[in-house]
């Protein structure tokens, strides 16, 4: 998952570029997702996809500092995040 970041007064997540394992074109998802949180200072992201595009799953993703968890289908899927823009 990558993501583009735009700025307004602060930084925001503009659109995200979803990759399911083996694919390497990815779905792009532009404005159908809700950003809950996205503090860079602190390191913090909490972001939903209600699964708007069928071919993307709804998803959750939180992320801590350099530590991120990704809910797909009930599945949690633990990894790092770059916070490097």
């Amino acid at each position: 998952m990558t993501f583009e970041v735009g700025s307004d007064r602060r930084p925001v997540i503009a659109s995200i570029h979803f990759y399911a394992p083996g694919d390497s074109k990815g779905v792009s998802l532009w404005g159908n997702f809700q950003v809950k949180t996205f503090d860079t200072k602190r390191r913090i992201l909490r972001l939903i996809y209600a699964g708007e595009d069928k071919r993307v799953p709804a998803f959750t993703l939180v992320v801590l500092a350099n530590k991120s968890t990704l809910t797909v289908n009930g599945k949690q899927i633990n990894s790092t995040f770059s916070w490097e823009m």
